[in-house]
């Protein structure tokens, strides 16, 4: 009979050997009892010796302590593990919406890209184009110049134009344009210079006024006096001859001026009456602005004013190409001396757009 049959319930009869097991067992609960009694006290002297029982109850009580601190610590710890995970999810969903934010502007730059591309091409054939037009203006604007000295042409009296050959000096040859002598440029028709009787012809057009004392006494030589030609154009030197001779001149620089862009300081207009005069523009004056004629009238100043304005003009245009004026009264010389050595300075290869491409290509195919 074990302890367990003891809580069965009891039967309502028992014979001897089940009452000898009822004694047995007594005894057995009994000794266990006392063993269970020793047990504990052997316990709770083992206990105060290894430590005292305040401090036994101050160890649980921190160790209590301690076990609510992590508690606390834990939940917090938890709670943050939450806000940090949910933090994660919030991130993870930021972090697809900025790769598909740059998908797109990937897309995007690469679609940019290719259309500035197309446009960094259109740019250059554009560019291209526009050099070329340029070339043909250039290679236009010096046909025009070239046509400009056709159609009023400025001549030395009596030397044969030389292609190539620098002009001579203004202050020693007559000079005409479109055949209209000018000698005096500051004052242009006047009779004013040396009568035909003092002038000797040189040779190739050059002249120089002889000596009043030779005139006097007549000891010229015949290979010394003045040329038919040249003694024409001297008797018809007379203020209309001037006048026309310098609206050539004032023709000219106009369309010179138009063909290279360059405006003149002193705008020049023509009137009814096909003369042309010559205006100064003051931005500062209050009133209209002043002409002074290029023909001959009877108040001369104001037409030897107009001259000299006319000159100022050449030289101002001559200056723009950086060319000097030593003498500014040679009207003749100084136009004919700037549109030849304007033209023959001119680089002509690189005013070509066929000789560029074909040095882009030689260029090509030697790289």
């Amino acid at each position: 009979m074990d302890i367990e049959s003891a809580f069965h319930p009891l039967p309502k009869s028992y014979d001897v050997s089940q009452l000898k097991q009822i004694l047995t067992l007594d005894k057995k609960i009994q000794l266990a009892k006392i063993r269970y009694n020793e047990i504990q006290e052997d316990l709770l002297v083992y206990l105060g010796v290894q430590l005292p029982k305040t401090t036994t109850m101050g160890y649980l009580n921190a160790t209590h302590a301690r076990l609510s601190t992590l508690r606390t610590r834990i939940s917090e710890d938890y709670i943050k593990l939450t806000s940090l995970r949910s933090r994660a999810k919030s991130l993870r969903s930021e972090i697809e919406a900025v790769d598909k934010e740059e998908n797109a502007l990937q897309s995007s730059l690469r679609a940019c890209s290719d259309k500035v591309w197309r446009i960094l091409g259109r740019i250059e054939s554009r560019k291209t184009e526009l050099d070329k037009m340029l070339q043909l203006y250039n290679l236009r604007k010096l046909d025009v110049l070239n046509d400009l000295t056709k159609t009023f042409p400025i001549d030395v009296v009596g030397e044969a134009p030389v292609l190539g050959k620098s002009l001579p000096s203004p202050s020693d040859y007559l000079m005409t344009i479109c055949g209209l002598l000018l000698v005096d440029s500051d004052a242009p028709g006047f009779i004013s210079a040396a009568p035909l009787a003092s002038w000797v012809d040189v040779g190739n057009g050059k002249l120089a006024v002889k000596e009043q004392s030779a005139v006097v006494s007549g000891s010229l030589d015949d290979s010394l006096r003045l040329s038919q030609s040249i003694r024409s154009l001297l008797l018809v030197n007379k203020p209309q001859t001037a006048s026309t001779a310098l609206a050539h001149v004032a023709s000219l620089l106009q369309l010179v001026s138009s063909a290279l862009d360059v405006p003149l300081r002193f705008p020049i207009r023509r009137q009814l009456e096909c003369d042309f005069q010559i205006r100064i523009v003051d931005p500062f004056a209050q009133g209209d602005d002043e002409s002074f004629p290029l023909y001959v009238q009877r108040n001369g100043e104001l037409y030897r004013y107009a001259v000299f304005l006319l000159n100022l003009n050449i030289t101002i245009l001559r200056s723009f190409f950086n060319f000097p004026t030593l003498n500014q009264r040679a009207s003749l010389w100084n136009l004919k001396n700037f549109l030849a050595t304007h033209l023959q300075s001119i680089d002509w290869k690189q005013l070509s757009p066929c000789l560029e491409d074909n040095n882009h290509i030689s260029d090509a195919t030697d790289s």
